[in-house]
């Protein structure tokens, strides 16, 4: 069963999953232990986030252009911090339903 995936509007229709390898290099970006220390509560963690799921489908993508995307096609932080959340949270999922895998 594969790690669900929440879809995210920004400059086109994306995929946040947050997998295995995308909650290792969060952790190496930020210095906190997911399991231990829950979802990130800043607007920088929440952004190392968004990047690191980001990057698994657009390798070249940098956090400069991710800023500008992000400033450029929402209307606020907080719908995407939404999606953020959802993402992390079903990658943390322990029930085992994946509902789009």
């Amino acid at each position: 069963m594969a790690i669900p995936f929440v879809m995210i509007d920004l400059d086109k229709p994306r995929k946040l999953r947050f997998t295995m390898g995308a909650m290792v290099e969060f952790e190496q970006l930020t210095g906190l232990a997911i399991l231990r220390d829950g979802i990130p509560q800043s607007v920088d963690n929440y952004s190392k986030a968004l990047w690191v799921m980001l990057r698994q489908e657009d390798p070249e993508l940098t956090m400069e252009q991710l800023m500008k995307i992000i400033d450029e096609h929402t209307n606020g932080i907080f719908d995407v911090v939404k999606k953020i959340d959802e993402a992390m949270a079903a990658g943390i999922n322990t029930t085992g339903k994946a509902k789009n895998a």
